[in-house]
Order: structure tokens, then sequence, then C-alpha cells
């Protein structure tokens, strides 16, 4: 068993991510170990975001059921403006706080659900060792739900961990993920096309996550409104243990969205990044020391993370190579001239003995002799012959045809049956010499005519025998021509179809399967030989090498690759240059440092680093071989379950708070100079709108403006 663990997603960033991990763990053969909660204030997203047949708790965060105005009118954190939305918070901070108040009882009942599952794990462990359940709370900073019901979220679940797991003697661990809104010029986004609410918002929501962090020293008090109810809440312990941040580049997302119209590429990027969220989530309990140990003596909660990924193409090498293999050798010249051999040979027969199975007897034979690209070649020879001698015999044909008419038109027995004008042809001149054998015959028969008329008329009608044999000699042969030449066309390698994995017969449909099986080849190394660039970059192969690959052939000149499972397998038979090896190691190492947050952290500030490498079991010997690319501390994980062909390079970054950030740095000196409003677009006389829990606020004179309620 591995370290049972909740994931709960808040606000349309949070639930996304629960469904990739939800992926991600069942992929892997480990969803037994997981439980997940998905809340948001918008069915719709809920249902367009969750699959179902996963075990996902739905959690909608709605307004169905109560009495809406009169909850707003007497919730004493709500602003004077706050109206009902019916479609979820809408970016409002804290309205997205009130959504969760109204529903916080079935919120906190699959919460405790959830975590008695997970508790009740242990009892059947019977391995002696800590007890512990990780629990992840994954939400936006710059939107409504996941930014404005994260304190009220993680408050409630610090105490349901504490109630439900430490009474069992089970250590809750719990850890929360911020998707923080970025800008690509975080000191002046003015000139930014996407919608800055979110950066305002991020300010707000990171001012209040601060507070939390600080909660012992604060001794906090948070305004309750559950159901309805007046309360306050009283926080005297930091509700998280660590809290890690991670940078969506809004302006990106902007660009693909509305210059490119994309929403592929928007979904792309969003996805890609929920895989580094998701990354960082699957290591970090995986932790050798114990993730109760993890980062035990760093006193600062937050982290940042950055995240690379090494591909090992073994399973594209393989398909590569099967696909080698099926097309066999290129058709050289003295391949060009065993086929020819092979052809005349075959040519030689009878046409009389030839069927559409000796063709396909043929066919076979030349497939497993010289696979896809010589049977191409040869059917298409085939074909030419049989087109050329389809052709000699209609020729022949129709010049006996003729030639035989002209005769019969010269006899004067004939002359009588044939009208003037007509034309002669194969049916009618059997016709006329059939007749002109029964009249002879009837002549021969009768006891009158003379011995040596009888004689002449034997030996005319031993001529009309030969005649018509040879017509219909020649006639059967064109048909039996025809006919194989059809077959040719359209039916050949019909048998061959499940071990060609052709959907069309005959020679153009099989020579265009295997032309089109070529370019798709032809791709497939191209794609090998490239490296990739960014986030994600694979172990590139040489062309030359690409063409040799096999699983069949063993001469030196192939390289075959039947027997490579693991990546160190992959670097020695592709004989990878250990120098280009140690480079694109490096090079992770320093990808996985550069994409960290996206975000500055303010000059000066000194950061502690420690690098988690992912992956497969059997692939820890690469790393060791390697190990001199590598510098500092670094924690390799691996399991049996993790994907065989990759490696993901997590980089940490620890020893800073909140104000460290260079963002959350600018955004607060704009706020306490009043250019926030400018610099945002929003109304001067509403910035305070974007602090969700006013209380912790109460000398804040932009906050007391607009809640002035609280006071």
């Amino acid at each position: 068993m591995g370290v049972p663990t909740l994931v709960i997603g808040a606000g349309m960033g949070g639930i996304r991510v629960v469904q990739t991990m939800a992926d991600f763990v069942r992929e892997k053969g480990e969803e037994a170990d997981y439980e997940f909660i998905a809340i948001d204030s918008s069915k719709k997203d809920l249902e367009e975001q969750i699959k179902s047949g996963y075990n996902i708790r739905k959690v909608e965060l709605g307004e169905k059921s109560f009495d809406i105005e009169g909850m707003i009118e007497k919730c004493p954190y709500l602003h004077d403006r706050t109206e009902p939305k019916g479609l979820g918070a809408l970016r409002d901070r804290v309205y997205g706080r009130f959504l969760l108040d109204l529903n916080i009882s079935k919120v906190k009942d699959d919460m405790q659900s959830a975590m008695s599952y997970l508790a009740g794990k242990w009892k059947e462990e019977v391995k002696v060792g800590k007890r512990v359940v990780m629990i992840w709370l994954i939400h936006t900073l710059g939107g409504g739900t996941g930014s404005g019901t994260f304190p009220d979220l993680i408050v409630n679940l610090h105490k349901l961990a504490r109630d439900v797991l430490e009474e069992g003697k089970i250590k809750p661990i719990i850890f929360c993920v911020g998707i923080l809104p970025s800008a690509t010029n975080i000191n002046d986004i003015t000139y930014g096309n996407f919608n800055k609410r979110y950066i305002a918002n991020s300010y707000g929501a990171l001012s209040e996550i601060e507070k939390l962090s600080e909660a012992e020293s604060l001794k906090l008090k948070m305004k309750s409104f559950y159901s309805g109810i007046q309360g306050e809440e009283e926080i005297e312990k930091r509700p998280f243990d660590r809290y890690f941040m991670f940078g969506i580049n809004e302006e990106e997302v902007w660009k693909l969205e509305e210059e490119l119209k994309s929403i592929e590429m928007v979904e792309e990027y969003l996805t890609s990044s929920n895989k580094v969220i998701v990354n960082m989530m699957y290591a970090v309990p995986k932790y050798k020391g114990g993730v109760e140990n993890l980062w035990s003596g760093e006193k600062s909660p937050f982290v940042t993370f950055g995240e690379s990924e090494l591909i090992v193409p073994i399973e594209k090498v393989k398909e590569v190579a099967k696909e080698n293999d099926r097309l066999g050798k290129i058709v050289d010249e003295d391949i060009k001239n065993k086929l020819k051999e092979e052809l005349d040979n075959f040519l030689k027969t009878d046409v009389e003995q030839l069927n559409e199975r000796s063709l396909e007897d043929e066919c076979k034979a030349i497939l497993g002799t010289y696979k896809l690209r010589g049977l191409s070649h040869f059917i298409g020879k085939l074909q030419n012959e049989f087109n050329k001698k389809t052709t000699e015999a209609q020729t022949l044909f129709d010049i006996t045809i003729e030639k035989e008419w002209n005769r019969l038109k010269q006899k004067e027995w004939a002359k009588e049956k044939i009208g003037e004008g007509e034309t002669g042809g194969y049916d009618k001149i059997l016709e006329l010499l059939n007749e002109r054998k029964s009249d002879n015959e009837k002549v021969i028969k009768s006891p009158w005519p003379k011995p040596i008329l009888k004689k002449r008329l034997r030996r005319e009608n031993e001529d009309i025998e030969r005649t018509i044999k040879d017509l219909k000699n020649k006639k059967n042969r064109l048909e039996k021509l025809k006919k194989l030449k059809s077959h040719i066309d359209t039916e050949l390698c019909k048998t061959l179809r499940d071990e060609i994995k052709q959907e069309k017969d005959g020679v153009a449909g099989v020579v265009e399967y295997v032309r089109k099986l070529e370019i798709k080849v032809k791709r497939m190394y191209e794609d090998l030989e490239e490296m990739g660039g960014g986030r994600v970059i694979k172990i590139p192969v040489e062309k030359e090498k690409v063409e040799k690959l096999t699983l069949i052939e063993t001469d030196t000149d192939k390289i075959n690759v039947a027997n490579m499972e693991s990546a160190s397998d992959f670097v020695d038979v592709m004989k990878i240059d250990r120098e280009k090896m140690e480079r694109i190691i490096r090079n992770r190492l320093e990808q996985a440092g550069d994409t960290t947050l996206r975000l500055e952290v303010k000059p000066g500030t000194v950061l502690k680093e420690e690098l988690f490498i992912l992956g497969h079991t059997m692939n820890g010997r690469l790393l060791e071989d390697y190990k001199s690319a590598f510098s500092g501390k670094k924690e390799p994980i691996f399991t049996d379950t993790f994907d065989k062909e990759k490696y993901v390079f997590i980089k940490f970054y620890l020893g800073f708070n909140i104000e460290d950030i260079g963002e959350y740095e600018h955004r607060r000196k704009e706020y306490e100079e009043g250019t926030l409003p400018r610099t945002t677009g929003l109304a001067e006389e509403r910035i305070g709108e974007i602090f969700a829990y006013p209380e912790w606020f109460m000398d804040d004179e932009n906050a007391m403006k607009i809640f002035k309620k609280i006071i």
C-alpha cells in the first residue's frame, strides 16, 4: 500500500487537476490509494471537467434551496453591492466564500467520509511504520471560487483531519497547491490583454494566505455564516504543512485563445501545466525518509517548483523497427534483378495452369522473402506483364477474327449467308463454320455423291475444326488473361489482407498502402530524430540508425531492439554518445529550474534547492551511470508503476516567504501607492473587493470602505 491520499480541488483550476491526478494514478493502477473531491460553484464546469466512473465526489456550491437575497443581507462579511449570481462566483472572491459557507455541511460530510475511508485502509495494513494520510488541496488564486473558498476550506479541513485522523493515531499531512495567474511582464502588466482582475485577486488571495501562514502569532479570527448562522472561528495554528506555488501565464493563454483562436492549444497548455503539478504531487508522498519528515528543518511553509521531462522512446523505436521489418529493404538494383527473375520464372507457367490461387500463392512467397517493398515492386511489374499479355492476346485475337472473316467473305458458300455490310465477329464466324461443317456432313453421309467429293469435304471439315479450335483457344486464352488481369487489378492480395493490414485489394490498393506506410514511417523517422524543446524532450536517434532498426534481423548491419526494455538498454543498444547524454541530462536539470513558477523571486533571496527524479525501477542504473551530470542533493524516486519511457525532474525551491515573490511585491507596492486600480483596470473605489476575508484587514482603508458590515 502507498500513502493513503485525499486530493481536493476547489474552483475550475483545482477540479481540472483533480481529474488529471485521477487519470494519472488510474493509469498506474494505484487508484485504490486515493480519494478525490471536486468542489466548484459551477455545476456546468463540474459536469464537463469531471469524468464519470472515477472515485471523485462532486460538490456543487449552489444557490438553490437558499433564500439568497435574505442570506446576503444577513451575512456579516459581504459588501453592499453583493447580488445573487446564479452561475457561480464569477471572479468575486468574497462571493465564493459565501457560497462555501452556505454549502459547508455537504463539503464537510464528503471530506469526513473520504478521510474515514482512507483511515480505514490503515486497519488493513499489517506493516509497522508511521501511519500517515496525505491531503492535497489545490486551488487557483485569481478566480472567485478557488481563491475565495481556500482559507475557509483549509481551516475546516485541518480541524476535520485532527478529529478524524489524529484520534485514530494517524498523522495528517496537509499540503496545498496554489495556481497563480502570472503575466509575461511582471513589472508592468498595463499592456497585457488578459483579464487583469485575476492579478488583483491573486494579490488579495496571497495576502490572506500570508496571514494564515502566521496564524500562530496573529491568532486570527474568521467570521462564519454556516447555513445562515453567524459565528467566529479561532485560528491559532497554521492549517497547512506546506504550500506549493505554481504559475500559469495568463497572457499566453489569452494569445492562444483570442489571437490564434485555438481552444485546442489552450487546452494543451493547461493540460501540460496540470501534469507538472500532478507529477510533483505523485513524487512528494514517495519521499524515502517518509513524507512526515520532508524538509522538516525548513521553517517557511512555502515551496515553489519547476519540472522537466526526458522521454526515452523505447516503444516508438520498437514500433519503427516493426514497420521496418514489414516494409523490408529498399528495392535496389540487386533486389530488382532478383524480383525480375522470380517474375520471369512465374510467367513461364502456361496461362491455362494459372489461376487466382496461384497468383495469391506467388504474392505470399514474395511477401515472405522480400516484405512489403518487394511485394509492391513485384505486383507492379506483374500487372505490367499481364497488361502486355492481355493486350497481345486481344490484338492476336482481333487479327485472327478479321483474317478469318475476310477469308469467309471470299467463299461462295458463305457469301449467301453474309449480309451486305455485315461485320464479322467471333460468334458469327463460328456460326458460319459450324453450319458449313453440318452441310458437309450431310453430303458425306448421303449415298449418291462421288467418293472424291466426300474426300474433299472431309478435308474441309477437318480444316474447319482446326479453325474453330484455334479460335476457341485464342478466345479462352484472352478471357483467362482478362480474368487474371481483373483479379490483379482489383483483388490481388486479398488472401494477405491480415498479414499486410491493407484496406483495399488489388495492385493500386496495395501499392498505395505501401506508399502511405513509407510516408508514415518516414515521419516516424523524423520524429525519432527530433529532440524537442522546452519542458519535454526525448533522446534523439540518428537517421542512419533509425533505418537499421529491426525486431528480427540478427546481421551486424541491423540494430535489433526486440529485447530493449529499460533506459539503459536504449542508451547501450542505440550507442548514444556519453557526452551527448550528459548534455541532455544537464539540459533537463536547467530546464526544471527555468520553468519554476514562471515568476521572479526578489534579488538577494537565498533559496534552498532539492531535486526529485521520478522514474521506473528498472531505469535507475542510467542515472547512476551519469551521476557526474548531477550536482547538489537529489532524491531518486523509482516505482514499478511509473512510465518506463519517462524521467521527470522536479526541482523544489525552499526558504522564501510570500513577500519574496517578485510579482506579489510589485502588486503590493502598487496597492500601497494607489496604482493597482489603474494597473488592473478596476474601479479605484472598489479595489477593496479583492479581499474575501476583510476581518483580517481591519486597518485597511480600502477594505473597510467596501465591507462596512464587518466593522
